[in-house]
């Protein structure tokens, strides 16, 4: 499993209620997330991921 999938299994361990989680990422001019949600990780875990598009901490809280 990617490094994605073993974040939201330590999330799961910690905080087993969570079902939705948000992840930070980079949109390309053409509205693709440059590395898109891994849905095949999370759908197993009953984690819904919700892409926030962020380079920094103001586009970051701005997203949040």
């Amino acid at each position: 499993m990617r490094g994605e999938g073993k974040w939201l299994e330590l999330l799961k361990e910690i905080a087993a209620r969570v079902t939705r989680a948000e992840v930070f990422g980079n949109r390309l001019a053409s509205g693709e997330w440059q590395s898109p949600p891994q849905q095949s990780v999370s759908a197993p875990l009953g984690v819904e991921l919700s892409p926030v598009d962020g380079r920094d901490a103001i586009e970051i809280e701005r997203g949040a």
